[in-house]
């Protein structure tokens, strides 16, 4: 369970957009393994361990990552 989900009893949800462009950049930032490629494609592997840091989120050069809350309100966008 990520530290979010233990600090503040979020559960965290991670979405990339159509428009990624499977750069990698989310891959080599993210500090908690969230990220991963399959077939060549960026796909979110490990939701769970997200602490929404942003990190994911400003490296992406097409902004086509979000971090919301399951009610859906954005932590981070």
């Amino acid at each position: 369970m990520g530290v979010i989900n233990l600090l503040y009893g979020w559960s965290i949800q991670v979405r990339i957009f159509d428009k990624c462009i499977d750069c990698g950049a989310c891959i080599d930032i993210c500090p908690n393994n969230v990220f991963a490629f399959i077939n060549n494609k960026v796909y979110v592997k490990n939701e769970e361990e997200c602490d929404a840091n942003g990190a994911c989120v400003r490296q992406c050069p097409v902004g086509a990552i979000i971090v919301r809350n399951k009610d859906g309100h954005y932590i981070i966008k």
